[in-house]
């Protein structure tokens, strides 16, 4: 099945309650090649909420910044926030091994929460 298949099917098993249909639908498009920023849209846009930390953390990480079209994606607000979030990353050398804890920190500074609800999973 394509994206456009899953997220149809796990946005009406969603309306009418069916989670055996939604967990399929989240593990069918787990098995497609998505890049972080569709994977970030299906987190926000369908409550994907067991892809949030590790799909925010990898796009804060990612090697690449944000493009054009990943920008008119997500949107300015989000989008800021990515930017905002992977410059403290990257002044502080957050992405460095032993450096968890100001990573998670800074991910719970700009997305809400509380750091430990950004330890990796």
């Amino acid at each position: 099945m394509t994206k456009q298949d899953w997220t149809n099917a796990l946005s009406l098993a969603g309306m009418w309650g069916f989670d055996s249909v939604c967990k399929a639908s989240i593990d069918g498009l787990d098995k497609l090649p998505l890049t972080e920023v569709e994977r970030v849209l299906i987190t926000n846009g369908f409550k994907v909420d067991d892809w949030k930390k590790p799909t925010y953390t990898r796009l804060v990480l990612r090697e690449q910044p944000l493009s054009a079209n990943d920008i008119d994606a997500l949107g300015s607000k989000l989008a800021a926030k990515f930017n905002a979030a992977r410059e403290i990353v990257l002044k502080g050398g957050y992405y460095k091994s032993g450096y968890e804890w100001s990573l998670m920190t800074t991910l719970a500074g700009v997305f809400g929460g509380e750091p430990n609800d950004w330890t990796s999973t």
